[in-house]
């Protein structure tokens, strides 16, 4: 795979802007703007993913989260993992248990959606299985210099957004205080 070269500007501004607003206001405008950015590649990715059945389609979601020190925010798109999936045993363990027969639930045949999507990306060269890569077409897309550009848009815009509410009264200006004047958790 190539390197990609990204280019950021403005980042000491745009660093300056968020630190003078409330912790929970600046947090606000950059999980919006990593939101937006990263559905971009979402929705991509479930237009190119490989429709059998539309479960893998349905199942690509972006998460935001917030890292261990809780300052820093990491955005990814990613197949859903499944809570309610349960494989069957085999046969032999299924015969000493005394479940014998066919799979009770629809949900116990197959495989998990996130472990489909890999088999996709990256196929299955002993098993005959081509490569797809649609997640790698969905970022080659709209990923990179592409995504980083509309991040700094977007957030130039929560920016002018958050200016407008602390103008009306509405938001705060000191760090540590969130809305209300209630100190932020």
């Amino acid at each position: 795979m190539a390197r990609q070269h990204i280019t950021f500007s403005g980042g000491r501004e745009v660093q300056a802007s968020l630190l003078e607003l409330s912790t929970k206001s600046a947090q606000s405008v950059g999980r919006f703007a990593l939101r937006k950015a990263a559905g971009d590649i979402r929705t991509i990715a479930r237009e190119r993913v490989r429709k059998k059945s539309g479960e893998l389609a349905k199942n690509v979601i972006v998460k935001v989260d917030r890292g261990r020190d809780r300052s820093k925010l990491f955005a990814s798109v990613q197949v859903k993992r499944v809570a309610k999936y349960r494989p069957r045993k085999s046969d032999r363990q299924s015969t000493v248990k005394g479940k014998k027969g066919p799979p009770r639930y629809p949900y116990q045949i197959g495989t998990t959606p996130e472990v489909y999507g890999a088999f996709l990306e990256f196929g299955a060269p002993a098993h005959g299985m081509p490569p797809y890569p649609w997640m790698r077409q969905a970022w080659a897309a709209e990923g990179g210099q592409v995504a980083l550009d509309k991040i700094g848009r977007l957030l130039g815009q929560g920016l002018e957004r958050e200016a407008e509410r602390i103008a009306q009264g509405k938001g705060s200006l000191l760090r540590g205080i969130g809305y209300g004047g209630k100190a932020a958790r």
